[in-house]
């Protein structure tokens, strides 16, 4: 009778468990963002975007650290040639638990840009 109870409570936690998941999504739109120098000349290339996710037990190490934010945003900037900045770009990020399981996708999307600083004589 007690191992019974035991089981039926220890199946109760398991298909709860399996229910028991929460996805949060938020963002940002950052339109002028990207500082581009005055007297410089931006010729915008076309879309471009870039992720990344990390996944840990009880929600350690799932947030993207600096260094992973920079390299997403190079991975970003390498999918249209030239391209030197992002602007009108957004900033998504999907966090996901599931019991003891956490997943983070960080997301950047917007235009790649190529900006190239203009030379002006000074009287």
């Amino acid at each position: 009778m007690k191992r019974t109870r035991i089981a039926q409570t220890l199946a109760l936690v398991a298909c709860a468990s399996l229910f028991a998941a929460c996805t949060t999504n938020f963002g940002a739109q950052r339109p002028n963002t990207q500082f581009v120098y005055p007297n410089s000349n931006v010729k915008v290339l076309g879309p471009i975007s870039a992720s990344i996710t990390k996944q840990g037990w009880l929600g350690f190490g799932v947030l993207p650290t600096a260094d992973e934010v920079r390299e997403v945003y190079q991975q970003a900037l390498t999918q249209r040639q030239g391209a030197n900045v992002i602007v009108n770009f957004s900033e998504d990020t999907k966090f996901t638990t599931f019991f003891l399981w956490a997943t983070t996708t960080y997301t950047i999307s917007g235009e790649g840009a190529q900006m190239v600083v203009g030379k002006q004589r000074l009287r």
